[in-house]
């Protein structure tokens, strides 16, 4: 995924942010919110409703395609489950997993001996219920 520079997206919400905080000719609110939807640091992605909201007000954004949106908004979402249940290393591990990329042993002893066994209560269909019940 290409990565902009944080300062220059920080820049770019600023002029597209709350009229306090806008300084000079703001860069196109369709090509900032591309380049927020392709950041992996959700702390940027904060300003993502900031922007679109200011752009639909000003009626300046063409055409947003809704499934690419949703289907954003849904691996966002899963990242940010994940990251409330895993730590970044073993995330990094469940992808390398995923992708049937090899892990090295002390990946493979770490994975079986903490991962494995968050993934397994995880899979508990009793321990579902009960968050599903409790969450509710």
């Amino acid at each position: 995924m290409k990565q902009s520079n944080p300062n220059d997206l920080l820049e770019g919400l600023s002029q597209h942010g709350y009229p306090l905080l806008r300084r000079g000719a703001a860069q196109p609110p369709e090509q900032l919110l591309k380049q927020l939807l392709e950041q992996d640091d959700m702390r940027l992605l904060e300003g993502f409703p900031v922007v679109l909201a200011n752009a639909m007000r000003g009626k300046s954004v063409q055409s947003v395609d809704q499934r690419d949106v949703d289907k954003r908004a849904g691996e966002l979402e899963f990242e940010l489950l994940l990251s409330a249940l895993f730590t970044p290393r073993q995330k990094s591990l469940l992808k390398k997993k995923m992708a049937g990329q090899p892990l090295s042993k002390t990946e493979r002893e770490y994975f079986s001996r903490v991962v494995k066994k968050r993934l397994k209560a995880l899979a508990n269909e009793e321990l579902h219920q009960l968050a599903k019940k409790l969450a509710a």
